[in-house]
């Protein structure tokens, strides 16, 4: 089971600078614990119950790195959820599931 999760910085408060480096500081640490990156999505081959606690706990021991940055979790962090990808779709892609029918008019011959 692949569990994603998805942390999202306030960049309407950082500068691209400061954003730049606390999201790769934030995915150094993530990685560390065992995620794999996908685009903006950290994902683990886990269930929720081994990869939630997991994502909490870097961004409870990310809380010290942000006070060197005079910031608080709830200053840098927008967005912080978590789900298993069997229940993801990618609307970006054909659907796949479900019959597509298409009427054809008059398709019989005369």
């Amino acid at each position: 089971m692949q569990t994603a999760v998805v942390i999202n910085l306030d960049y309407e408060i950082l500068s691209a600078d400061r954003g730049q480096k606390i999201w790769r500081e934030l995915e150094k640490r993530m990685l560390a614990a065992g995620f794999a990156r996908d685009y903006r999505v950290f994902k683990m081959d886990a269930p929720p119950a081994v990869a939630f606690p997991r994502a909490r706990a870097v961004l409870s021991e990310f809380e010290p790195f942000l006070k060197q940055q005079g910031l608080a979790m709830f200053d840098v962090v927008r967005e912080f959820y978590g789900f298993e990808m069997e229940n993801c779709t990618n609307l970006l892609e054909p659907a796949q599931s479900g019959i597509e029918v298409q009427v054809i008019e008059d398709w019989l011959p005369v």
